[in-house]
């Protein structure tokens, strides 16, 4: 299919499964974006945003629905949000559900060997997060070969130079006071230990000077780890714009998104 997929395309090509649970607490739930026609190219799980106590699976409908028609299985992943748990254990809600979903979602998908991490905002710093630390994916028995890409929109990598330099986007109730609690969650933190080599995709908007910044470092680590990655800006969009038009023609955050998919799958 061509990168310029039509809203009426995108209704006709996916079909979406509701609320899968993949573990017992009722956040640990998915929703599975599929092709209709044809069996999937790869598998994409995709984590919304919403400042790590916030929003839900349902901000990833219109990424479901454009990448299925663009010939990926997606999920939307539910995770349980601050205070019910603290950000490592959204990072293990998001492993488990990649074992769940690897092996198969219940009947749902046949059993995958490689799979993509991708978010927006909060859901972007987890996907790069488990991607990097190699105790997420392990204590869920997923090989770290098994990660063939992490694309993030807007997404937070260092996460002591957010609470040093815009605190009340990473406030002491989401990150705590500790620098070695801030390192511990840091994607940043994490490259010189990272087993997984999966192409990184790091997008962002030119609107919000955090956000740009926040690429510019990871992407500079990226470099010095002799990680494989790709860069793009969203020009004129702000942090909620990325995602109301993800899809729209003439925007670049559906094509990037499928052409960092391609090299990666």
């Amino acid at each position: 299919m061509t990168e310029a997929i039509s809203p009426a395309e995108i209704r006709r090509a996916s079909r979406v499964s509701p609320d899968i649970a993949y573990g017992p607490d009722p956040a640990q739930a998915l929703d599975l974006f599929t092709p209709k026609n044809r069996p999937p190219d790869g598998l994409v799980l995709f984590m919304h945003g919403g400042s790590w106590r916030r929003g839900d699976k349902t901000a990833g409908r219109l990424v479901g629905h454009a990448l299925a028609a663009s010939g990926y299985a997606l999920a939307s992943i539910g995770y349980r949000k601050l205070p019910e748990t603290e950000i490592p254990g959204q990072a293990a809600d998001i492993a488990t559900a990649a074992a769940f979903l690897l092996a198969g979602a219940g009947g749902r998908l046949h059993p995958a060997s490689r799979f993509a991490l991708a978010g927006h905002s909060a859901g972007g710093h987890l996907a790069a997060l488990v991607a990097t630390d190699p105790a997420y994916l392990a204590a869920s028995g997923v090989a770290a070969g098994a990660l063939a890409a992490v694309i993030t929109l807007d997404g937070v990598f260092d996460v002591a130079t957010m609470v040093a330099k815009f605190p009340r986007a990473a406030p002491p109730e989401v990150f705590g006071t500790s620098p070695e609690g801030w390192q511990a969650v840091a994607p940043i933190a994490h490259l010189p230990a990272m087993t997984a080599d999966p192409l990184f995709g790091i997008m962002h908007e030119d609107t919000n000077r955090r956000f740009i910044e926040q690429a510019t470092l990871f992407c500079d680590a990226l470099r010095l780890a002799g990680k494989r990655w790709i860069r793009a800006v969203a020009p004129g969009m702000d942090h909620g714009d990325i995602m109301r038009h993800y899809a729209d023609t003439g925007q670049p955050m559906l094509t990037f998104t499928q052409a960092c998919l391609r090299l990666a799958f």
